[in-house]
């Protein structure tokens, strides 16, 4: 008797893990799923407010192949940009026609990520280019 008492208790044990597994296994599995859609929707997030999250307007100094410097005269949104300083912006994700036509002088309204150097003049990679006014 005293085994069969035994047996019958490592059965339980053996069943109550088993169905503790089961839970948990799907509770894992639940979890990870959840973890797969938060983390997809930071990601889609903060590429949301990466892109174009900063802009100027200013007036075009000098151009030099893709890279153009621009005398900000406002901040159009994002960090601020002091009236009158020069931020390099090289043009490479714009289209070529676009830079190829800009000319000094031209007032420019330059969107980008909100990510500068610290060099001086600072410089940032523009996303967006719509030339307000030329000369």
């Amino acid at each position: 008797m005293n085994q069969m008492m035994k047996w019958g208790a490592v059965a339980m044990l053996a069943f109550s893990l088993a169905a503790c597994s089961e839970e948990t296994k799907e509770s894992v599995e639940e979890a990870g799923d959840n973890i797969v859609e938060d983390s997809k929707e930071n990601v889609e997030k903060v590429e949301g407010q990466m892109k174009n999250e900063a802009g100027v307007q200013g007036i075009v100094k000098a151009i030099d192949g893709a890279d153009v410097t621009v005398e900000v005269t406002e901040t159009v949104k994002g960090p601020d940009m002091a009236e009158g300083s020069e931020i390099v912006f090289h043009m490479d994700e714009i289209e070529a026609d676009k830079v190829t036509h800009l000319k000094e002088n031209d007032k420019v309204e330059i969107h980008y990520n909100g990510i500068t150097t610290k060099s001086l003049p600072p410089q940032a990679n523009a996303e967006d280019l719509i030339i307000l006014t030329r000369e």
